[in-house]
């Protein structure tokens, strides 16, 4: 039977899947060592670097169902390093932020993926920072 799509392995969908779980296998190693899941630590990353943030926020560049942010919050919550507040005049509004614990731990982590950066980078040469950029640029276009 000759089907009307491409073959599975010229997929674009399964291409970019198959790239993300080469990439992720760097990783890996060092979110297990610490019993983190990619979207555990995708969260971490995201309120260490943007002070505060509102949840639907987190849950949009995290790639995250807001229904699955709020269970995987209330890991990190009791985990110790992540605590919610709500606006004083809008309570449906709840913020995020690390706790000193979880900025310690946030910093620890990242520090021990730096060398898997540098790793990667090396692996790919030249080819990272051009990849990156026609990702960002294939988003952009796909979004409008």
């Amino acid at each position: 039977m000759n089907s009307p799509i491409r073959k599975l392995e010229d997929s674009l969908p399964i291409q970019l899947l198959a790239t993300y779980e080469q990439v992720m296998k760097s990783f890996r190693p060092t979110l297990q060592k610490y019993d983190l899941t990619d979207q555990k630590w995708r969260i971490l990353r995201f309120i260490a670097q943007n002070e505060r943030p509102e949840f639907h926020a987190v849950a949009k560049a995290c790639l995250l169902k807001r229904a699955s942010l709020s269970r995987i919050l209330v890991s990190l919550e009791n985990s110790g390093w992540v605590s919610r507040d709500s606006d004083a005049r809008d309570k449906r509004q709840v913020y995020l932020h690390l706790t000193p614990k979880g900025a310690e731990f946030h910093s620890s982590v990242a520090q021990e993926f730096s060398s898997v950066l540098d790793a990667l980078d090396e692996k790919l040469g030249a080819e990272a920072g051009s990849l990156l950029s026609i990702l960002q640029a294939t988003q952009k276009r796909l979004e409008s």
